[in-house]
């Protein structure tokens, strides 16, 4: 934020500053701490990190050759390309935020991205709308997916904002700075669930009453923790016009006002976070000198509990940090590690971060970062007292808490409200006997606990508790069981609305037994990484009950015992302000399939297969019947064009060869068959036979297989009005089939397999006149039309039943008919002397057309019975056919022939292929 009047005041703050008591500072070099990393994105010129909490780290990098821009980014522990995604989300012109030209994401809280993050920001348009010229803030809440526009225009007076960013979230607290006009900045607090801004109060604030602030003329705020907002201000403080950086105490509306340690000036504190220790703040800040240049950067180990008599304001020790000899900035800090950007020799401004937490600061024999640690095997209660606590071993008690977190208002003068520290466990906390022991007890307004270990409670105890009541009562409590989480036993989170649960790592109960009830208030997410474990019996369940909104996703794993009916429903998970999204998936100890069921506000574990996903299954296997349907008509529209036309003076024709037919667009099916074809010719114009086409290969859509196939057999009849075929010509044929069906339903996670044997066959008639008429001795047209009549039949059956197979179905039988009109014309030539073709195009009209619905019945709740349609019909489809035969010897011929047919399913066709040796005798 741009603020020309921090400029004007440098010389009098450094008069005024001369006059301070002298106050020594450390200076460390980054990077020569262990761990010290740095990062530059891509061939970008300018890489920051803006935020961290926990090993949440949110920068951004300048766009290259876009004047300026930038693109948002989020890291996880470590800078590197592999540890970042894109933040909010991807956008092609790299600003990572929908909609805008440059983005940065400044202060994110704890959590996931699908869990419990929220992250404050700014953004850009091309017009920037809403009123304002330049920055847009943002709220982005990985809960809910939604992203809220900050935009403080009550504070404004009327008066257009230029720009809005949002730099830090705590709480339901978010904290920035807008301007209506370049040369003054404004700070905001934006509380979460009203919606609604406020300022930062100075005049007649101030901590010391005897150096009251009387005016400010621009004041701007970077950073929240617990009650405390930190940032910078210009004005009078203690009759002294100057740049002063601040804490804002909430909870006592007082100002803590502090200058820098020489003459340089601190314009502000650009973040603020625990040092370990209740009250006691540390605090990142740039300095200038006289011309406004960054000259130097600070930590700031601020002691609200100890008041400096000199200053009337609380102890402050200021720690100089740099990057070796390079110009550095201070940007953000989290427990001992601090983040921000340095300049090196190319004049590239490089992102880093260092964890200087055990290292001592000034005066002092106190590491910068002092929390209540735990490295060894204890047998005894962590009592965390309000301070930071870090669990990196086992901590194992019996008839008592593993960790109190304990509570504390932390500044001089505290009578109000308590705040809890952060417990960040690492290794094992367990508890065992008695009852209503904690693993982990938390106390205080908006304590967190960061579980990247296990904690286990046995029967009666709890692995995670709130206290609920007076000073230390836990209020909007934070816990995320990371990914390597696991939380085995009861939880009990009363902490009020606004509390916030993230699950991406293991929660239940892994004993045995069952009805336990695990209870959070507020907010509770299950990521997609998040496993939440309930055992359930026949006369009682475990439970998950939110008083307040659930959201779930991950792994439903139920354990259970005993015995259940069909379609047994039991509640396992309650919100009572809505249940929204669904389990990814369900895993149970049972042979027999179960589901999740879902209302608004419950989702509920059924024995037995689903409904939903079981019609589903009926379904598939509806389509793949369809092929099989097809494949058979295409077999019988083959059998009604078999004839044999080679005779010698016996009036006897064979006819040997092989069929191979493919059904496609869709579920896809073919089959090969060896076939005979016998005729006889009673006189020169009329020849009469029959055919067996016997099946050697059938290959069905998946889960559907062909078998005990009897041969396809029928008769055909051909009168010519001409011994030369010219002229007129009648043709009848008839053609019969019949097989056993093997119908497979596949098994998915929420429903039964199902198999079963139907019988299926079919019948075809077939009547035809067509004309034969002469173009030259070679060629010939031929004109066709008749009727035909189709009928399949698929028959009645029920599904086998066993012990994994609970709830069989039986279905109907069905059948399709089609009574149809076949015209067409066809040619036939001579290509060379004893080599002749054929080809024809034609049209079946349906006159009439019916197909029965796949249905049944079943003892499934919900789904006693069941109509499933088959494909719908086209009515009109084309034929085409294509033959080349050849006379080996006057009665001897081989030929080869092509059918391609649309059948009445929509968009499905079929091509068959004919090759064959006749022979008269």
């Amino acid at each position: 934020m741009q603020n020309t009047a921090f400029a004007r005041s440098i010389i009098v703050s450094a008069i005024a500053l001369a006059f301070s008591p002298p106050s020594s500072a450390i200076t460390i070099d980054l990077s020569n701490v262990a761990g010290f990393e740095s990062f530059q994105q891509g061939d970008s010129n300018i890489t920051t990190v803006t935020g961290i909490r926990d090993r949440n780290i949110t920068g951004n990098y300048s766009i290259t050759g876009s004047g300026g821009n930038t693109g948002g980014l989020l890291f996880q522990s470590t800078l590197s390309n592999v540890t970042q995604v894109p933040f909010p989300t991807y956008t092609s012109n790299g600003s990572n935020f929908p909609g805008a030209i440059s983005s940065t994401p400044y202060g994110p809280s704890f959590g996931s991205t699908s869990g419990i993050l929220r992250v404050v920001g700014s953004y850009k348009t091309t017009t920037s709308g809403s009123g304002a010229t330049g920055d847009l803030g943002y709220l982005v809440d990985g809960v809910t997916g939604t992203t809220t526009q900050l935009l403080p225009t009550s504070l404004a007076g009327g008066n257009p904002i230029l720009n809005t960013i949002a730099h830090s979230t705590f709480g339901n607290t978010v904290v920035g700075n807008y301007d209506t006009q370049l040369i003054t900045g404004n700070s905001f607090v934006y509380d979460i669930p009203s919606g609604t801004y406020s300022s930062v109060p100075f005049v007649g604030k101030s901590f010391d009453s005897g150096k009251q602030i009387t005016s400010v003329a621009s004041n701007t705020a970077y950073g929240v923790y617990n009650n405390l907002i930190s940032g910078g201000y210009t004005g009078t403080y203690n009759s002294s016009t100057g740049t002063y950086a601040y804490i804002y105490n909430k909870s006592n509306d007082k100002v803590y006002t502090f200058s820098s340690p020489d003459l340089s000036l601190v314009t502000h504190f650009e973040g603020i976070t625990s040092a370990g220790k209740p009250g006691v703040y540390n605090l990142v800040a740039d300095a200038v000198d006289g011309q406004g240049n960054h000259v130097k950067a600070y930590v700031a180990t601020v002691d609200l509990n100890t008041i400096d008599l000199t200053t009337g304001q609380p102890t402050i020790t200021w720690t100089e940090i740099k990057v070796v000899s390079n110009l550095t900035s201070a940007n953000s800090m989290y427990q001992g590690k601090v983040i921000g950007v340095y300049v090196n020799s190319t004049g590239q401004t490089i992102a880093y971060q260092a964890d200087i937490g055990s290292i001592n600061y000034a005066g002092v024999n106190t590491p910068i970062y002092d929390p209540k640690k735990n490295s060894t095997a204890s047998t005894t209660t962590l009592l965390g007292a309000g301070w930071d606590v870090i669990n990196n071993s086992t901590i194992t008690v019996a008839n008592g808490n593993g960790i109190e977190s304990g509570s504390a208002c932390g500044y001089a003068g505290c009578s109000t409200t308590e705040y809890g520290g952060v417990i960040t466990n690492n290794g094992t906390v367990s508890v065992s006997g008695g009852s209503g022991n904690s693993g982990v007890l938390m106390q205080g307004t908006f304590g967190t606990l960061l579980n990247y270990g296990t904690l286990r409670a046995t029967d009666g105890n709890y692995a995670i508790q709130t206290t609920g009541s007076g000073v230390s009562a836990a209020d909007g409590s934070l816990i995320v069981n990371t990914s390597s989480g696991i939380i085995d036993g009861q939880v009990y989170i009363n902490a009020g609305p606004y509390a916030r649960f993230e699950n991406s790592g293991s929660l239940g109960i892994t004993s045995a037994g069952s009805g336990v009830t695990h209870t959070i208030s507020g907010t509770f997410v299950q990521t997609s990484t998040g496993t939440l474990g309930l055992r359930v019996s026949p006369s009682a369940a475990d439970k998950l009950q939110v008083n307040g909104t659930a959201y779930l996703g991950g792994v439903l794993n139920v354990t259970a015992t005993g015995s259940y009916r069909l379609g047994q429903r039991i509640a396992l998970v309650n919100g009572t302000g809505g249940v929204n999204g669904q389990f990814s998936s369900l895993t149970t100890n049972l042979q027999n399939v179960s589901y999740i069921d879902y209302d608004s506000t419950n989702a509920y574990w059924v024995y037995g297969p689903s409904p939903v996903y079981t019609l589903q299954s009926v379904q598939q296997n509806a389509q793949g019947l369809s092929s099989v349907i097809n494949q058979q008509v295409a077999a019988l529209q083959a059998g009604l064009s078999y004839d044999c036309n080679q005779y010698n003076e016996h009036n006897l024709c064979i006819s040997v060869g092989g069929r191979y037919t493919y059904a496609g667009s869709g579920p896809s099916g073919n089959a090969q068959s060896g076939l005979v074809i016998v005729g006889y010719r009673p006189m020169n114009t009329l020849r009469v036979g029959g055919f067996a086409d016997q099946s050697a290969s059938i290959a069905s859509p998946s889960g559907i297989s062909q078998s005990k196939t009897s041969p396809m057999w029928g008769i055909f009849g051909n009168w010519n009005l001409n011994k030369n075929g010219n002229g007129l010509g009648v043709q009848a044929s008839a053609a019969f089939a019949s097989s056993q069906l093997s119908i497979t339903r596949t098994a998915t996670a929420y429903s039964e397999a199902g198999q079963g044997n139907t019988q299926f066959g079919g019948q075809a008639y077939q009547a035809q006149v067509n004309y034969a008429q002469p173009v030259d001795d070679k060629l010939k047209l031929i004109p066709y039309i008749g009727l035909r009549y189709t009928q399949i039949n698929n028959g009645a059956y029920t599904e086998n039943s066993s012990a994994t197979v609970i709830a069989p179905l039986s279905y109907n039988a069905m059948a399709q008919n089609t009574f149809s009109a076949v015209g067409g014309l066809g040619v036939s030539a001579w290509l060379a002397e004893k080599l002749k073709g054929t080809a024809s195009v034609g049209i079946q009209q349906n006159l009439n057309y019916s197909m029965g619905n796949y249905q049944g019945t079943s003892a499934i709740p919900g789904l006693t019975s069941f109509s499933v349609a088959m494909p719908g019909n086209v009515n009109s489809m084309a034929t085409a056919s294509a033959g080349i035969y050849y006379d080996v010897r006057k009665n001897e011929r081989i030929g080869m022939n092509v059918l391609w047919q649309q059948q009445p399913f929509i968009a499905t066709n079929t091509t068959t292929a004919l090759a064959t040796y006749s022979i008269g005798f």
